[in-house]
């Protein structure tokens, strides 16, 4: 996984490619697709907006 510095960067190019701006959202994102883990989140659609292979189970 990258440093911190790495991350913030991924998830920036992330949101400017979707066009969205929730850091948060691109946050988690960019960590799932490096770890693999599935997402659980209130908003699915946003994080599947971000990463459409990322595994979402809305809570």
């Amino acid at each position: 996984m990258r440093d911190v510095s790495g991350i913030v960067l991924d998830a920036g190019a992330l949101l400017a490619r979707t066009g969205t701006s929730d850091a948060i959202d691109g946050h988690v994102a960019v960590l799932a697709l490096a770890t693999g883990r599935t997402v659980l989140t209130s908003d699915p659609d946003d994080i599947r907006r971000l990463a459409p292979t990322v595994v979402v189970r809305p809570v």
